[in-house]
């Protein structure tokens, strides 16, 4: 959900793709955005998608051939209703996509956990559950350096803070005010976010597509491009990508795509999240990256 268009390129017309796609396909939004999020924009020489707000009780999903999940960005403010809207396309047979076990999987990190027990190096983490969260201040003091603390169910960093030395009572209460079925990740502070940067890899079906490096705005942490944050597009090694492919292949599915976040610490990525429900694909970050997409969400329809 973070956005910045810092390092657009020119994207090729709809004559370089071959042909026109013949299917109805639905991107999901949210009710704050009109039309289709800028970065999704840039598939519209390749595909004509139609934008539906996900709350929305008028849409009749079943008339789509695949709804993909694109701009839902406040799903975390309305976790058990976007669930259950999940379940009710379910078992209308609709084909979403990312796929509905994949998405409800994805909207806890407490998947963080999983993967690491599948071999996956991730930030190192304490997942604080909601009995424990009076203990943060001690867990705070006790580190002696800088930490992240995130909810388990967030996006845009909504709820997330930088801390060190001392819990503010305001942070602690804001902390404790969250739902009791909220999870709390702590986690270092990892300067490698700052320089070079949070490296984010995007596969489309399992494939490697493009890549793009995110950092923090002046005085900032966080590299959403509403706290001030900037992307720009990037070519990456081989083995960083065979390191992401890796966090891939740790899934029960192939996703339709994914964005793999990371830092890069003595040559090893170290995953910050996996993301598999709306994020942004920054396709104007490479020549080829909508077309990617769009190459894709041809290959699972009928």
């Amino acid at each position: 959900m973070d956005g910045s268009d810092a390092c657009k390129v020119v994207l090729p017309s709809r004559a370089t793709f071959g042909y026109a796609v013949p299917m109805r396909v639905a991107f999901v939004t949210y009710p704050r955005l009109e039309g289709l999020a800028p970065d999704d924009q840039a598939i519209l020489p390749f595909l004509n998608p139609v934008p539906a707000i996900w709350s929305d009780p008028g849409i009749e999903w079943d008339r789509f051939d695949a709804v993909i999940l694109r701009s839902t960005w406040d799903y975390y403010l309305h976790h058990e209703a976007f669930k259950s809207w999940l379940m009710h396309l379910q078992d209308r047979n609709i084909q979403v996509l990312n796929s509905v076990h994949l998405v409800q999987w994805n909207s806890n990190k407490v998947y963080l956990k999983e993967l690491q027990q599948k071999g996956i190096p991730i930030i190192p983490t304490q997942f604080v559950e909601a009995t424990e969260r009076l203990k943060l201040p001690e867990l705070v003091t006790a580190s002696g350096g800088p930490l992240v603390i995130k909810p388990s169910v967030s996006a845009a960093a909504h709820h997330t803070y930088r801390v060190q030395g001392t819990l503010q009572a305001e942070t602690l209460q804001a902390l404790l005010d969250l739902p009791e079925d909220v999870t709390l990740l702590v986690q270092p502070f990892m300067p490698e976010i700052q320089n070079p940067g949070e490296y984010s890899l995007v596969f489309f079906n399992g494939h490697f597509s493009h890549a793009f490096l995110k950092t923090p705005g002046e005085g900032d942490f966080r590299v959403q491009g509403m706290h001030g944050g900037q992307t720009c597009g990037i070519e990456v090694e081989q083995e960083l990508v065979l390191q992401a492919q890796k966090v891939l292949s740790a899934l029960p599915e192939v996703p339709l795509y994914a964005r793999v976040d990371g830092v890069v610490r003595e040559g090893t990525l170290l995953l910050m999240e996996l993301e598999l429900i709306e994020p942004n694909l920054f396709l104007n970050s490479h020549p080829e990256a909508a077309r990617n997409f769009a190459q894709a969400i041809r290959e699972r329809l009928p």
